[in-house]
């Protein structure tokens, strides 16, 4: 069930002695079993990742490791985890699109994303089975270096219309803040046992309301530079 992939990018000795601990002892659990295969219901993924987030309490727990949990809707889930600087942040994902919000993945946060798998209904020999990959911020971002020009823009956008001197110059009531949706797909790191090539999983198509809110940012965003 497990796949272990933070061999992508260095990272501390001991961290990863750490990690390797949590994947094993995660190997044993049934809970951890059964939330990687439950799919999303009505749409709130948080509901499972609170639920998932629980289990690693307990495993953590069990081994005696000591860590700091982040409070609610703020990111890396559980930080200095045995006291050693890991961070870990829990994702889950249906469709193989993993939602970062506004917080864009780094080096220091490695990603614990529960993949609920596949299934064809015409042709289930082609079947993905449900896993939990383990992948560092870095291996999202390192094919993307204008990811880094997208963030200066924001900032500039942010500098002009939403904060400091340049907000208190603007006229009437309304106000704004440009804020990003960072997602990554995860389709090249999904083990597929029934699959000649990766490129065969495609995420699945994203909610209706999620496409129309994107695409109403995309909109603002594009005015507000317009205005450059």
């Amino acid at each position: 069930m497990l796949k272990n992939l933070c061999t992508a990018t260095q990272m501390p000795v001991e961290q990863w002695e750490i990690l390797t601990k949590i994947t094993q002892d995660m190997e044993k659990s049934e809970r951890i079993k059964e939330l990687s295969s439950i799919k999303t219901k009505s749409g709130d993924t948080q509901v499972s990742e609170r639920a998932i987030i629980e289990a690693f309490r307990n495993i953590f727990n069990s081994l005696s490791l000591s860590y700091e949990e982040a409070s609610s809707q703020q990111s890396k889930d559980f930080r200095n985890i045995g006291n050693i600087g890991l961070t870990i942040e829990v994702k889950k994902t249906d469709s193989g699109m993993v939602y970062f919000n506004d917080t864009c993945p780094e080096k220091s946060i490695i990603y614990c994303v529960f993949y609920t798998g596949k299934q064809y209904k015409k042709t289930p020999e082609k079947n993905i089975p449900p896993q939990v990959l383990f992948i560092n911020g870095e291996d999202f971002i390192k094919d993307s270096p204008w990811i880094q020009e997208y963030k200066r823009e924001l900032d500039s956008l942010r500098d002009r219309y939403a904060r400091g001197e340049n907000k208190k110059k603007l006229s009437g009531l309304m106000e704004v803040y440009p804020r990003p949706t960072y997602k990554a797909s995860i389709k090249t790191f999904i083990h597929n046992p029934n699959a000649t090539t990766i490129s065969t999983v495609e995420p699945e198509p994203e909610p209706e309301e999620m496409k129309a809110m994107e695409d109403d940012e995309k909109i603002a965003i594009e005015a507000l530079l317009n205005l450059h």
